[in-house]
């Protein structure tokens, strides 16, 4: 989430690094599958590997969130999709709401009234089903309506240049407005800076995705980057208590010192003997005890600041 910088999902990215071709762009190779008619063999080996890693992160990594997967027409004209994937969740021991299926509008418009049979089975499994791509499509208030999703995925053209562009700005709000009509959760998608965090902030979107957290990871990866995060999130919060400590140490040395001069004059008045003697004794003591917890002040705001620098070098993301 953007407020707390907590990871909660996932995105499952299919790559292909050729030893001829190099890295191959899914854009060119996902209309060849679908041409060759093999691409449901590729979405079903991402779901079937995802689901095994998600299985593995939640069993042994403390990783409760979700995994999102891409499908395309194919994938979804399919009447057998919706049973693969609840059973591949069963052999996984997974719950159907640890998975998000993320579609484009355009893909359900090739064929409609299957694809919206098919995610209607997979809502009442309970799965969460995000439109990708959002506003670059055919987009209707009427056909969003009708659909059985539970989130929109904002096109990273709109994203990219909220900051600088009023249009854009106005056109991520409007589509922020329609999807708490619809009651919708929202992801911006492709975030690079915290300026368009703080913007996207502003407008009341508290979800997003981009490389501004951190470059796409390889699976292998994924646990040392929550590791990573939970010792950043750790260390700032430590800093925020230790912050707040400093600052109630630092107004009760204040107060004492203040009061130690109301004292003093007091029983310059009315103490004589030993009495003053020992009043004064007594002062001495709360006044020493004073300028140590103001010497501990300082020690543990430099303790914050060394905090705060060291966060900073174990928190390349940023997320």
């Amino acid at each position: 989430t953007l407020s707390s910088r907590r990871v909660i999902a996932f995105e499952a990215l299919l790559r292909w690094h050729s030893p001829s071709l190099g890295d191959v762009c899914p854009c060119e190779f996902i209309p060849i599958a679908e041409s060759l008619g093999i691409v449901f063999d590729l979405t079903r080996w991402v779901i079937n590997q995802g689901c095994r890693q998600l299985q593995d992160w939640r069993d042994n990594h403390h990783f409760n969130g979700m995994l999102a997967i891409n499908i395309t027409s194919s994938d979804i004209s399919r009447r057998e999709f919706t049973k693969y994937i609840l059973a591949t969740l069963k052999r996984f021991n997974l719950p159907a709401s640890s998975v998000q299926i993320e579609i484009t509008e355009s893909t359900i418009m090739k064929n409609e009234g299957l694809a919206g049979k098919t995610l209607e089975a997979l809502h009442d499994a309970g799965i969460a089903i995000a439109i990708d791509d959002f506003g670059t499509g055919y987009s209707s208030f009427n056909r969003i309506k009708k659909l059985p999703i539970s989130a929109i995925k904002i096109d990273r053209s709109f994203i990219k240049s909220i900051v600088v562009d009023e249009v854009a700005n106005k056109t991520v709000n409007s589509m922020l407005s329609l999807a708490r009509v619809l009651s919708l959760d929202v992801i911006a998608y492709g975030i690079e800076s915290e300026e368009v965090v703080l913007c996207l902030q502003g407008l009341g979107c508290d979800c997003g995705q981009g490389i501004f957290f951190g470059e796409p990871l390889a699976a292998g990866d994924v646990v040392h980057y929550l590791q990573t995060r939970k010792i950043a999130q750790s260390r700032e919060v430590s800093s925020a208590i230790l912050e707040k400590e400093c600052l109630s140490i630092r107004e009760v040395g204040h107060n004492i010192n203040n009061t130690l001069a109301g004292v003093l004059g007091y029983s310059e008045l009315f103490l004589e003997g030993e009495q003053e003697n020992e009043v004064r004794d007594l002062l001495m003591i709360i006044r020493e005890t004073s300028k140590a917890m103001m010497l501990l002040t300082r020690q543990l705001s430099v303790y914050v600041i060394d905090l705060q620098s060291k966060k900073k070098s174990l928190d390349p993301f940023e997320f």
